[in-house]
């Protein structure tokens, strides 16, 4: 027979806490980055040589850039715990949506190489590796997201059905989302969120200079004491032009599923509207601890809201388990 509905209450339930964790893990890790911290701790897996859980508090509650690196490691744990215990809850079982089988071990392993990354970035004082760190993080948020959706169980009343058009602007949207935090990643991790001192022009003008020379005597007149690199102008300015993307994106999915999908609906505008605002604070007051992080944390929000929503209109609720077969 198929399992109670309180059995599959509690799962979701455990699905939507993870996802949770997760979304602190990476505005953790957005601290940490923002604070210069990812380096405070110079070796890994081990901690100032000691287990990373038994830490005398002396060596790290204390000491703000240790304190929030290795709060970080210790969040990391705690999603590889719940992380197992989904995947674990979901494997003997039989779903009526199989691959949420697979996709258990899957988000394991995902977060298991995380946790390599993390610690590679450390020994290996790899920038690279702090980007894609930063990167499949959030991807690893979106696919928490939907898991999440996949294992509500039916409401009382079913879902309108959505139109195609919402459908298609769903996954358009997250899709650009992707990019725009790959070019948020990199503008982050290499110093360039203020190779452009001013908004919303770029240099007085509409577009940055296009070369170096020209660079150099933009940067003189707006008074910066070093001139950018010309990379870091440009892809910085390329994700300003990935936000008015994702904007428009974001405001035709909503507009076209607002109706049958109210909840994630308006947690995509809001969070939207939120980056909207954050992104120039980010410019105008030369990228502050405060406005840098919740810069970060506000796009890890949007992502988990349109992630919320392409889920909430790809995939129906249904009974999660399927009754068992009966001998022959």
């Amino acid at each position: 027979m198929p399992a109670a509905p309180r059995d599959q209450s509690w799962i979701h339930g455990y699905a939507v806490a993870w996802a949770a964790a997760i979304f602190g893990l990476v505005a953790l890790g957005g601290v940490v980055t923002t604070k210069g911290a990812g380096l405070a701790v110079p070796d890994w897996p081990t901690t100032f040589g000691h287990n990373m859980f038994l830490v005398p508090l002396e060596k790290w509650i204390t000491r703000a850039p240790v304190f929030w690196e290795h709060a970080h490691r210790l969040a990391g744990s705690l999603v590889g715990l719940l992380t197992i215990g989904l995947a674990a809850a979901l494997w003997p079982r039989r779903p009526a949506r199989p691959w949420l089988r697979s996709a258990g071990l899957i988000l394991l392993a995902l977060v298991i190489a995380q946790g390599v990354m993390g610690g590679l970035r450390v020994t290996e004082l790899s920038v690279t590796l702090a980007l894609l760190h930063g990167v499949t993080a959030q991807l690893l948020l979106g696919a928490a997201v939907a898991t999440a959706v996949a294992l509500r169980p039916p409401g009382a009343a079913p879902d309108p059905a959505p139109a195609p058009a919402a459908r298609r602007l769903s996954l358009l949207l997250l899709a650009a989302l992707l990019l725009q935090l790959i070019l948020g990643a990199w503008v982050r991790h290499h110093g360039a969120a203020t190779a452009i001192p001013d908004f919303p022009t770029a240099f007085g003008g509409l577009v940055p200079p296009t070369s170096a020379e020209a660079l150099s005597r933009a940067a003189e007149a707006a008074g910066m004491a070093e001139t950018p690199a010309l990379t870091a102008v440009w892809m910085h300015f390329a994700h300003r032009l990935g936000a008015l993307l994702v904007v428009g994106l974001g405001a035709a999915a909503v507009a076209a599923a607002g109706l049958s999908r109210p909840n994630p609906a308006a947690a995509v505008g809001l969070t939207l509207a939120a980056q909207v605002l954050l992104g120039p604070v980010v410019v105008i007051t030369d990228r502050t601890e405060l406005a840098a992080t919740l810069h970060h944390v506000g796009g890890a929000a949007a992502l988990a809201a349109a992630a919320w929503l392409a889920a909430r209109l790809h995939l129906r609720p249904t009974t999660l388990w399927r009754a068992a077969q009966t001998p022959a």
